[in-house]
């Protein structure tokens, strides 16, 4: 009946949002991959890299872009 579908659906949102943290997981931690590497590759503090450029730069890799 109508329960089924409705736990149906509660199962399908809880595994998007389980596959969204995943995802959105991976991205950050590559993000502060790339900064690391370039506080490497251009002598400076990691702090001194723009992290939301880092972001930018994960999400585009992510993408496939």
């Amino acid at each position: 009946g109508s329960s089924s579908t409705t736990d149906d659906t509660e199962t399908t949102k809880t595994t998007k949002q389980a596959a969204h943290r995943k995802r959105s997981s991976r991205v950050m931690k590559r993000a502060w991959q790339i900064r690391r590497e370039a506080a490497i590759k251009f002598g400076c503090k990691v702090s001194e890299i723009n992290f939301s450029e880092c972001l930018k730069l994960a999400w585009s890799e992510e993408k496939g872009d």
